[in-house]
This record gives C-alpha cells, structure tokens and sequence, in this order.
C-alpha cells in the first residue's frame, strides 16, 4: 500500500492494526498506562532529564518490525527534532525525518525539504563493529566512515552539527529499552 497517496482512512486503519504505542522513562523502562500519542517531546525537553519520558511506535506488519523513536535537538536559529526508524535489529536506520522551527530557507532547512539528504541515512548503523555505540553523524569535509556518516549540508554547518549531536543523545535514551528487549 502507497500511504502516501492513500486515503486518510486507509492511514488510520494501517496504524490501528500495525502499530503498537509505548512510553519509557529516563532509564528505558516501559510505562504501563500511557500511550506514545500522550508525549509531547517539547514539554518533556522542558523537564529535568530523570523525568522525561519518550515515544516509541512499533510497526509491525507480520513479518519485520520497525521501531520509531522521537529525538529533539538545536539546530542554528531554533529547535530542531525528527523521527527515526530502526530496524528490529535496533542498529540499522531504515529511514529518518526531519523537522525545524527555523532555520535558513535553502540552507539548514534542507533537513526537512532534501529528501536525498534523509535518504543518506538509510542503512547507516549506530553501532560499530565492537558493538559501541557510535550513532550517526553529519560531517563536512567527505564521508569517511559510510556506515556511520553522511555529508553535511554545504553551508549549513551548525544546522549539521545540531543534526550529529541530535541523533547520539536523542537515541541514546532510547538504548536501554532497545536492550531489554533484546533479551526477550
């Protein structure tokens, strides 16, 4: 199904049947009773980091399961934020969005309207071969890691570094929960 040229019915009957809402807390743990629709990830930022609680949406169509997570960041004049899907081996990006407040039209506002940009990301992994966590970052200057890089956007270099720093803390919370669910 193309949702992206589906009716709006079509979209909320995928998402009743094929995603699963669930919260956590600063240390990963599922909290029972909330859904991830409830959390506002702009009033969470304004809490102390032991308070927060985060988003997570799993899609699951029978066969593959994604795992949908909310991250927050600053980009150069406001806040910037995105979306990031994970592949049920919580390591592979099947895909990102990216959102802005603010910044430079034709510049840092690229995140969101390059959809070659975002699509760089696909099949970046956040862990090195170790198994550290590394995450992904956006570099000026050439790719010199491609499973961990994508090239910065050419004159956007504080909008770029907001997107590295973005995705390392913001799916770093997530870590924890990804790990107790590993050992299921």
């Amino acid at each position: 199904m193309d949702l992206m040229n589906c009716p709006k019915e079509d979209i909320f009957k995928v998402f009743d049947e094929k995603i699963t809402q669930v919260v956590i807390d600063a240390d990963g743990k599922v909290v029972e009773g909330m859904k991830a629709d409830d959390i506002d990830m702009k009033q969470e930022e304004k809490k102390p980091l032991k308070d927060r609680k985060y988003p997570v949406y799993i899609y699951n169509d029978g066969q593959k399961k994604y795992y949908l997570v909310a991250i927050r960041g600053n980009g150069l004049w406001d806040k910037i934020w995105g979306t990031i899907a994970l592949e049920d081996d919580f390591n592979t990006i099947a895909g990102v969005t990216f959102d802005h407040v603010t910044e430079t039209a034709g510049l840092g506002a690229e995140i969101k309207d390059n959809e070659s940009f975002k699509a760089k990301f696909r099949g970046l992994k956040l862990f090195d071969d170790k198994g550290k966590y590394v995450s992904v970052a956006v570099v000026k200057g050439g790719v010199k890691d491609p499973k961990h890089q994508v090239d910065a956007i050419a004159g956007a270099t504080l909008t770029s570094n907001g997107v590295t720093e973005m995705m390392k803390r913001g799916l770093a919370v997530y870590l924890p929960y990804f790990e107790s669910l590993k050992k299921k």
